[in-house]
């Protein structure tokens, strides 16, 4: 496994075997044994056994005696309170162990049992492993087998066919091999924006800017669900910060009594958000144009219906998006996409049944075959059936009968009868209800899946500044480093700054000072030069020695070096070479 939730999917993984499996975990990466077994070793009792040692009269200074494989078997031993002189609990265990004719059923309740917790070693790095190492610890292991059950965990960033290339016989002759596999990163994506985006018990929402910069992030960067969780959660801190009435898409509460909440300031707020004056402009009346601009008893009701039907399109979306994937996302060339989080995407952009893509995938609806179309439209009719929205219930009847209706025909009604009536393009009965089915289907979708900028008001529920997003989910970090050299008094409130009536302030950092002298040199900077007017700058506030000063200039330009803003010239050995230039 390698990706950018290495770390986190392996702290979780021992989190849930600690919990539902044993305590008795060992986590282990190749850094464990830079000096071979002996290091490997004395990592395994640290983690496992801790607090253990044989011999409590022997000081922690001086080499612990006994630190081997075949004390972890007493350590073992003694946590389980299994005796060592127990023949037939031994070979009881024994069978446990290297059985392989056990049934899984069986294997799982005994790892539950108090005295029959395993004990996990976990590789996380298994291709950076020395390959000897890890076959002398497989042999180690081998002799306890025959009194504990032992699990070995290993992480595989490439086919498990490099675990066989790896191991010699004599260590895969000791191993009964199951393989698993993490699900693809775009699996987790359309997890994620089909439990978190399309959550109809969620109000708050991402609009098209915004969910398409995380996608491109998540996609063509990271592949990191850690990442696009930091995303979601600074999108959801920003519109609830910045979104003055975004308390109105608390989904949890009752929307009459949040509109009837609202102070007068807060109304003015709804009237010039720019959906709620498209609509007034929208309308005919003037009376009615004026009653809604100047009377807020009168606008109440209308925000209390316009937030009511977002809360509803928002129920019924997830299950339209869900259909119509069902349709079309097996299609010859996926015109609208093969993975959920495209369709979601889609919807955002405009009305997905205007769309070019739309056009094209529905061409190829309307030539599907009959167990084609009634597997899906039965898998559609499921849907809707639990959708919270009573519109789409309705629905779901009548696409049933339609669907009942498709499943009594037989095969030959599919046939024209004669030539002369293929010649005509009459249509048969199948095809008549083939198009009756999904007539229909696109007339739902076409009502209830609206562009969401045909409703007044979704401001409130939507975010879309992508360029917050990307200022703080991925900032230049050059840009980053320079604004805080040249005013470090945004991170350290007792550092100073620079102003045109003082110049440098003499209480900033050494390589804050450093760097303003810097910004003021040319290409290549005279170490001399620049050493003094440092000196001059600081000793104007502090009376400290000229050699103390010289190492804080030297250090100051080491960082600066560190950093990469400045290297040793070639040709001059008393200059340095500037490398960043600042408009």
């Amino acid at each position: 496994m390698s990706f950018s939730d290495h770390e986190v999917l392996y702290d979780r993984l021992c989190t849930r075997l600690d919990t539902e499996v044993t305590p008795y975990i060992v986590m282990l990466g190749s850094h464990d044994c830079s000096s071979g077994m002996g290091s490997l070793v004395k990592e395994v009792h640290k983690q496992l056994i801790q607090d253990w040692i044989p011999d409590r009269s022997i000081s922690q200074h001086k080499r612990v005696p006994g630190l081997t494989i075949s004390t972890l078997l007493s350590w073992h031993l003694r946590k389980l309170q299994i005796s060592e002189t127990s023949p037939v609990e031994t070979g009881v265990a024994s069978k446990a162990s290297e059985g392989n004719d056990d049934n899984s059923a069986n294997k799982k309740a005994r790892m539950k049992e108090p005295n029959h917790r395993p004990i996990v070693f976990v590789i996380k790095d298994f291709d950076a492993f020395p390959s000897p190492l890890l076959e002398d610890l497989i042999v180690s292991l081998k002799p306890l087998l025959p009194c504990q059950s032992l699990v070995l965990i290993l992480g595989l960033a490439t086919s498990p066919t490099s675990l066989h290339h790896s191991l010699t016989q004599s260590a895969m002759s000791a191993l009964h091999i199951e393989h698993f596999r993490v699900q693809p990163s775009v699996s987790l994506l359309n997890t994620v924006v089909d439990k978190v985006l399309m959550n109809s018990a969620l109000q708050f929402r991402l609009k098209d800017k915004a969910l398409n910069y995380l996608l491109h992030h998540f996609l063509y960067l990271n592949f990191s669900i850690t990442e696009l969780q930091k995303g979601l959660q600074f999108a959801v801190m920003e519109h609830f910060i910045w979104q003055p009435l975004s308390f109105l898409c608390d989904g949890g509460s009752s929307v009459t009594e949040m509109v009837s909440s609202m102070s007068c300031a807060q109304f003015e707020m709804a009237r010039s958000v720019p959906s709620f004056q498209k609509y007034i402009e929208s309308l005919d009346d003037p009376v009615r144009q004026l009653d809604l601009l100047k009377d807020d008893l009168k606008l109440q009701p209308l925000i209390v219906k316009f937030l009511t039907d977002m809360i509803e399109h928002h129920k019924s979306t997830p299950v339209l998006l869900h259909c119509l994937y069902i349709l079309t996302h097996s299609l010859p060339g996926a015109p609208l996409g093969c993975q959920m989080y495209e369709f979601y995407y889609q919807s955002l952009l405009g009305d997905i049944t205007d769309s070019v893509d739309f056009q094209s995938a529905w061409k190829f609806v309307k030539v599907m075959a009959k167990l084609e179309l009634e597997e899906s439209a039965t898998k559609c009719v499921k849907l809707l059936k639990k959708c919270s929205c009573p519109q789409l219930v309705e629905t779901a009847k009548i696409l049933e009968s339609y669907v009942h209706e498709l499943a009594q025909l037989s095969d030959h009604a599919k046939i024209p009868v004669s030539k002369a009536a293929r010649k005509k393009k009459q249509p048969n009965e199948f095809e008549k209800t083939r198009a009756k089915i999904l007539d229909y289907l696109l007339e739902t979708i076409r009502k209830y899946l609206r562009y969401i900028d045909s409703f007044p008001l979704h401001e409130l529920f939507y975010f879309n500044q992508a360029s917050w997003l990307k200022k703080h989910l991925n900032p230049v970090i050059s840009n980053v480093i320079h604004k805080a050299l040249s005013n470090p008094g945004l991170y350290i409130p007792s550092a100073g700054s620079v102003s045109e009536d003082t110049g440098i302030d003499p209480n900033m950092p050494d390589v804050c000072i450093v760097y303003q002298l810097y910004l003021e040199c040319g290409k290549l900077i005279n170490m001399q030069d620049w050493r003094k007017a440092f000196i001059s700058i600081v000793s104007a506030e502090k009376d400290v020695n000229d050699n103390v000063l010289c190492e804080q200039f030297h250090s100051a330009v080491s960082q600066l070096q560190f950093m990469g803003f400045v290297r040793p010239a070639k040709r001059k050995k008393d200059h340095m070479q500037r490398l960043t230039w600042y408009h």
